[in-house]
This record gives C-alpha cells, sequence and structure tokens, in this order.
C-alpha cells in the first residue's frame, strides 16, 4: 500500500522566544569574552612596544659606538633631516622602520619623517635639549627611551607622542600599558616601569 506523505515538515522550526534566548546568551558570552579578547590585543601592543624599544636600544647603541661615545642630541638646535633624535637614528640606519619610533598602542599615529616631532620620547629631565648624553654616564638603571606624550591641553600636540621627556606636562611619561611605561634602560633592557621610577626622578607622569 503506498504511504501518503505528511504535509508537515521535517525540520525543527525555532520559535521565537527560543531566538530570543539564544540571542541574549550569545550576548552574555560576548560580554564575559570582550575583556579577555582586549586584554589579549592590550598583550599585543606592549609586546610590539617592547620590539620597537629593543630595535632602537640597539641603533642608539651603534650611534653611540660610531660617534665617540655619544648618544645623538635630543635636538641640534637648527632644522635638518637629523634635527632630531629619532631623524639622526634613522638616517644612520635606512632600514629602520618608522613604525618602531612609535608605540602602537597609543593611536592614532603620524610617523614622524618629516619631523612631526612624534616618537618615544628620549630622556631629558634638564639642562638644552641640544647637549648629548655620553654612553659613559649612562648606569644600567638609567633609562634612555619611554612611553610620552604631550599632556599640555594648550599645546597644538595636545596627546600625542612627544620624542623627549623632562619635567614638563608637555614632555611626560605616559602610563599607557596598565598604568605602567614601556621603558627602555642603559642595559638594553625594556621593562614595565612604575610611576614612582620616573616621579622620583623629577619627570613629569601622566596620567
Amino acid at each position: 500500500m503506498a504511504v501518503r506523505p505528511s504535509s508537515q515538515c521535517c525540520g525543527y522550526a525555532f520559535s521565537l522566544i527560543e531566538l530570543l534566548v539564544v540571542t541574549a546568551i550569545l550576548g552574555i558570552l560576548a560580554a564575559l569574552l570582550s575583556p579577555a579578547l582586549r586584554g589579549a590585543r592590550d598583550l599585543a601592543k606592549t609586546a610590539s612596544c617592547t620590539n620597537n624599544l629593543r630595535q632602537l636600544g640597539f641603533a642608539l647603541s651603534m650611534y653611540a659606538e660610531d660617534n665617540n661615545g655619544f648618544y645623538p642630541s635630543v635636538y641640534t638646535g637648527s632644522w635638518s633631516t637629523t634635527c632630531m633624535w629619532y631623524l639622526a637614528i634613522k638616517n644612520r640606519h635606512a632600514a629602520l622602520s618608522e613604525r618602531v619610533l612609535l608605540c602602537p598602542a597609543w593611536p592614532p599615529a603620524t610617523y614622524p619623517g618629516d619631523g612631526s616631532m612624534q616618537a618615544y620620547g628620549f630622556q631629558h629631565p634638564s639642562g638644552a635639549i641640544t647637549s648629548s648624553i655620553s654612553l659613559a654616564n649612562v648606569s644600567p638603571d638609567d633609562f634612555l627611551l619611554v612611553d610620552s606624550i604631550n599632556a599640555d591641553p594648550a599645546s597644538t600636540l595636545y596627546l600625542k607622542q612627544i620624542y623627549y621627556v623632562r619635567t614638563d606636562l608637555a614632555h611626560s611619561v605616559h602610563l599607557r600599558h596598565s598604568g605602567q611605561a614601556n621603558t627602555l634602560y642603559g642595559d638594553g633592557s625594556v621593562r614595565l616601569t612604575a610611576k614612582t621610577y620616573f616621579s622620583g626622578r623629577g619627570f613629569s607622569v601622566f596620567p
């Protein structure tokens, strides 16, 4: 005897309530996972920043060896293609990407090949920025480069990375990595450093 096919669908159709429940569950899961994903992205940016500083540390050491034991001046005092420390380094190491001059954790970033004054902050607590620091006068615990920011609201470079740090707001150390600043030290190591290290040495720190 022939079997008459059923007019009912063999598949299972979700009801509106079930769809709403599934959507709510997916929303909750996304909310739970979001901090973890954000944390993973932050760690990746910190790792990239660390790599940048290590490359710059190597380039600075090579510059000092070729320059009678002196690092480049923060600024030479007159405009040229090597007038700022990072341009001097870039001029000596043409293969050095401009991307290593800026921390990836603080966009938007303008790469400083045009002398935009945006780069990691070279330490310069006092005195003329045209003076050079001797390699012999830098101890392993002294820092050379650090995450930086212009924290002066009156400046045209407000909240942008700045190429040297000292005691004023416009040249501040920036605690952008979970409340710490990534720092290149005199011994070539790169470490996350707390506010007390910089404030204890008289540097302006933001926030």
